[in-house]
């Protein structure tokens, strides 16, 4: 089923019992409440043990909707409240790149390098260690990741070889 969704992208992320992978797609819209939203993010899990494997349980989705509403639940009553907040008309925002990058400690690293993508066929591999993105390092760590949410940013990134030689390429978001 996964298969009818274009672009897709097949992303790592950490659980309470260790590393799993997700799905993340989008849908073209979504009725809501009786208001329409358009290009919205999902994000199905791929767990093949925990709790995101319980039958009728996805995991966490819809965070991308439910943050755009103020809640109010009321257990007693069974009832749940809500209204549009600032956030309800703003643009979801996507990654342009076919990866990601993480931190740990002082250093930034190539995540979720897509199979067959321009950095795969590169050599790029997940835990690559980058040394800047544009000319920022990772002081400029949060910077960098709103830059990589840009369509037709132009990225010079310097990185280590697995040999540890510093390498450089060009690479364009879409």
């Amino acid at each position: 089923m996964l298969e009818v969704f274009d672009p897709k992208v097949i992303a790592s992320f950490q659980t309470l019992t260790g590393e799993d992978e997700l799905f993340e797609s989008s849908l073209l819209s979504l009725n809501f409440m009786q208001e329409n939203h358009t290009d919205v993010p999902i994000s199905i899990p791929l767990s093949k043990e925990g709790v995101n494997t319980f039958p009728n349980i996805l995991g966490i989705l819809g965070n991308g909707i439910m943050n755009r509403y103020n809640w109010i639940f009321d257990y007693s009553e069974l009832t749940a409240y809500y209204e549009p907040n600032s956030l309800n008309n703003s643009k979801f925002e996507y990654p342009c790149t076919d990866f990601r990058i993480n931190r740990e400690g002082n250093k930034m690293l190539f995540e979720s390098v897509q199979p067959n993508s321009e950095l795969d066929k590169k050599g790029i591999e997940d835990g690559m260690e980058i040394n800047s993105i544009n000319g920022y390092g990772i002081e400029a760590y949060p910077k960098l990741k709103a830059l990589l949410k840009k369509e037709g940013v132009k990225l010079k990134i310097k990185y280590f070889s697995k040999r540890g030689k510093l390498k450089k390429m060009r690479i364009k978001t879409e």
